[in-house]
């Protein structure tokens, strides 16, 4: 997500603003939403740059911490102007569907969203999916098991002979992780 400009834009596109602004376009976010940090977590060499695994050097945003809700924050600006990651995500949602409604022929309105999630994901952390989802306007139906959403796939994606049996192995290559179901 760039908030470079007014218009927010996502992808490659955002990717073009980082090296003009690095503050205001904040990546590799989502997994780090909805975990429990403290304000100390949060400072440089802090727990919260453990977790996120390629250190300080490579991520060049300042994070700050809402001492009201608990979390940690992306401070957007040099005057510390700080943005929560469920509203970086909200964004997101925004985009993917404002992408569906302009592809779906008949126009209407998306309002529901169904969303994959990594089985390792705590409750925290869907709830912050959740929360994103409501500051965007959609309704989260459900959150579904990246494995399970890859098995429903190929059940629709091909139809077994009767009686058949099929054991099929899963690989999500991620760009942070590796799971196979």
């Amino acid at each position: 997500v760039s908030f470079q400009e007014a218009v927010r834009v996502f992808g490659d596109d955002a990717i073009i603003h980082h090296g003009k602004a690095p503050l205001k376009v904040p990546m590799f976010f989502h997994s780090l939403a909805g975990r429990n940090y403290t304000a100390e977590d949060t400072h440089e060499g802090g727990r919260w740059w453990d977790d996120f695994g390629l250190g300080n050097t490579f991520y060049s945003y300042r994070i700050g911490y809402d001492t009201e809700r608990g979390v940690p924050t992306l401070q957007m600006t040099e005057g510390g102007k700080s943005i929560h990651f469920e509203e970086l995500l909200a964004h997101l949602f925004q985009a993917a569907q404002k992408m569906s409604e302009e592809s779906c022929d008949d126009k209407k309105p998306i309002t529901d969203i169904v969303v994959t999630v990594p089985p390792d994901a705590s409750l925290r952390q869907r709830q912050a999916i959740v929360a994103a989802a409501e500051i965007s306007g959609l309704r989260v139906l459900t959150l579904v098991h990246e494995g399970s959403a890859f098995a429903v796939q190929r059940a629709i994606d091909l139809t077994p002979e009767k009686g058949a049996v099929e054991n099929v192995l899963f690989y999500n290559m991620g760009s942070r992780k590796t799971e196979v179901s």
